[in-house]
């Protein structure tokens, strides 16, 4: 997703597009799958950014590469994150943007995701 790249970190900003949704059966939380862009690592505060417009907030409580746990991910690592405040993965829609940085403005990256050239 070349057009990632304008959202791509800056200092310490990292990026995640939703690529699919998994509920965990024992309730401790909703998977995602997708890639990262940046680092990110057990126990950060992510901002999520839906493409309705509205923002949540989660926390990241652990992360798989492969078949393997890891406590931190870095660039260009596509991985499954496990967010703990997110009970029913409905919540999160593909193609929501996962950041630290609440103040990123997705307007454009929206409208693209949302024009089925982008995809």
């Amino acid at each position: 997703m070349k057009f990632l790249n304008r959202f791509k970190k800056k200092d310490n900003r990292f990026t995640f597009v939703v690529d699919d949704t998994f509920q965990l059966l024992d309730n401790r939380g909703t998977v995602v799958t997708g890639k990262v862009h940046g680092k990110v690592r057990e126990g950060d505060e992510v901002y999520i950014f839906k493409p309705d417009g509205t923002v949540m907030r989660a926390q990241v409580n652990g992360m798989e590469v492969g078949p393997r746990m890891k406590a931190s991910v870095a660039e260009n690592q596509n991985v499954a994150l496990l967010l703990a405040d997110i009970k029913d993965k409905k919540e999160i829609a593909k193609f929501s943007v996962l950041t630290n940085d609440q103040s990123m403005d997705l307007t454009e990256y929206f409208t693209a995701a949302g024009n089925d050239s982008f995809l």
